[in-house]
């Protein structure tokens, strides 16, 4: 087998990280199917995004610490602790499961924020809960699919009236218009993507997509 095939990589886009691994090919595809019911679709996104955090972290910052074996002392590293996770309600909780693997001590915000579909897509706030003192924090961005780029853009806003470190966002399948209206927005923050889409319908869902995630994941729609 190939290395590029055993070892996840990624394909630099501008404002973009598209991560590709024939795994998480297999599981997007799942994750697309109609038929997959609510319990899988939990259980795939918590997966992708386990195998995604996972390549977030080669960006990470590390500090140079010493560990001892039963022998002796060695080098080795350690992950900052900096990371605040921000999930996107609903859809967006069905990926910290994927997280906790990797940033066990990592907080979790709330921030709830719809698309009102018959005033043009635009984002609407109903939630919104931070951990204390998120100065200074690498903020993590969770939300399956990223369409309009509307939601995401009215959430980084709220979040930069704090004076945070940075901010990434993980989604499983993106927009060009939500990739570009991100960028034009907060042009610092990095999308990480399984998947850029065809296009947008006149409803904004992304095709050919995986239809609405949060009625998909918890069964609404059933």
């Amino acid at each position: 087998m190939k290395e590029s095939q055993q070892t996840p990589t990624t394909d630099q886009r501008p404002h973009c990280q598209i991560i590709k691994h024939p795994y998480l090919e297999h599981l997007l595809g799942k994750f697309r199917d109609k038929q997959t019911p609510p319990h899988e679709m939990r259980r795939i996104a918590s997966l992708m995004t386990l195998f995604m955090g996972y390549e977030i972290c080669r960006e990470l910052e590390y500090q140079k610490t010493e560990v001892t074996t039963p022998f002796e002392q060695v080098e080795s590293k350690k992950l900052a602790d900096r990371m605040v996770i921000i999930s996107i309600m609903r859809a967006g909780n069905a990926m910290l499961e994927g997280l906790w693997p990797i940033f066990p001590e990592a907080r979790v915000g709330h921030v709830g924020i719809f698309r009102d579909k018959q005033n043009n897509n635009s984002a609407v706030e109903y939630y919104y809960n931070l951990p204390t003192n998120i100065q200074d924090k690498d903020l993590l961005i969770v939300d399956p699919l990223f369409a309009t780029g509307n939601t995401i853009t009215a959430a980084v806003n709220r979040l930069k009236q704090y004076p945070i470190r940075s901010i990434r966002f993980i989604c499983f399948l993106a927009a060009r218009e939500g990739i570009l209206k991100l960028k034009q927005a907060h042009p610092d923050v990095l999308i990480y993507a399984l998947s850029i889409e065809r296009e947008l319908n006149d409803k904004g869902y992304l095709i050919p997509g995986a239809g609405d995630a949060g009625d998909r994941l918890y069964g609404t729609n059933l």
